[in-house]
This record gives C-alpha cells, sequence and structure tokens, in this order.
C-alpha cells in the first residue's frame, strides 16, 4: 500500500489500497488454510460472473465492491480543501457444508463469523488504521448491515454484507 490518495486518484488509489490490505492472507486468514493458490478476496461478484462457473471451491470468498459513494463536505473558504467520505459494500460468503460440500452443517457458519471477526479486528487494528491514514484513509467505520442464507444453484451459503466508510481531508487543487 504506497499510493497516497491525490485529488486526481481519488477512486484509484483508494480502492487499490483497499484491495491490497484485504487481498492479504496474513490480515485476513482463510479458514480453509489450504496451500494451493486460488482467489479469496474478489473485486468482483463471482456468483453473477459470466465466465467462472460456481462451485463449492470458491466458498469461502470475500468480495470487495468499488465505492457506490464518495462525497464532499466541509469545503474551505476557497475551496482548495474539501473532506472526502468514501462508501463500500464488502460482502463475505461460506458455503453452508464447507467448501468441500462434505463437512458438518456448522462449517460454513463457522467460516463465516471467524473471517467476519477476522475483518473487524482487521479494521479496528491500531496499526492497520495507521496505514490507512498514512495515504489518506482515516476514519474508517465498519460495520455489518445484514446476513442470511441464501442458495446458488444446489450450493447453500451464508452471507454477511459489511460497510465500509473512509473519511479525510484534502487539498483539491493543484
Amino acid at each position: 500500500m504506497t499510493d497516497t490518495i491525490t485529488y486526481d486518484k481519488l477512486e484509484t488509489y483508494e480502492f487499490d489500497n483497499l484491495f491490497e490490505l484485504l487481498d492479504n492472507r496474513s490480515n485476513i486468514p482463510d479458514p480453509r488454510n489450504n496451500p494451493k493458490p486460488y482467489e479469496f478476496v474478489y473485486d468482483y461478484d463471482p456468483l453473477d460472473s459470466v465466465k467462472k462457473n460456481v462451485d463449492f471451491n470458491m466458498f469461502p470468498h470475500i468480495f470487495v465492491g468499488q465505492a457506490f459513494e464518495i462525497t464532499e463536505s466541509e469545503k474551505s473558504v476557497n475551496g482548495a480543501i474539501k473532506k472526502y467520505i468514501w462508501k463500500h459494500n464488502i460482502t463475505v460468503r461460506s458455503a453452508r457444508y464447507g467448501a468441500g460440500n462434505c463437512k458438518s452443517s456448522t462449517q460454513g457458519r463457522t467460516d463465516l463469523n471467524n473471517i467476519g471477526s477476522s475483518l473487524h479486528k482487521f479494521f479496528n487494528t491500531p496499526s492497520i488504521r495507521k496505514s490507512f491514514g498514512g495515504v489518506k484513509m482515516a476514519n474508517i467505520r465498519f460495520v455489518k448491515t445484514s446476513g442470511s442464507i441464501d442458495s446458488y444453484n444446489t450450493i447453500e451459503y451464508y452471507e454477511s454484507m459489511y460497510e465500509l466508510e473512509f473519511a479525510v481531508r484534502l487539498k483539491v487543487i493543484a
């Protein structure tokens, strides 16, 4: 995470920094502990992908959405400095019977809750908050907005939705 958000990279650097930190199994452990490389964090919804077949190997996963809202407020008198707020949805899903569809019916719930707890811990860790602040992503607010069980074709899965918010004051004039 090296790209400090600037007035001309309000969306690019913000998303890249967020995705890079979440797509690191040291920061958010994968409950499968599988040594084989596979995707765990996506920048698109794998259940809506037209290029991938959905199977149990895609679970559990985290989907980090693009910022759905970027607002500005608290402008300086001359408009050179503004407060920006970014909001993201983060979705966590796990297969009800685990990644191989062969574990107990509580495996998926356990995986989902472990990932959710890791996300809460991650966004509240002082060193992580300092890292985010260093690239102009401060005042972090992370809340769970919903949880459900659903199915896709024959795959039953648990899903939790979170909202992540950052805010910072930026110089917006070159």
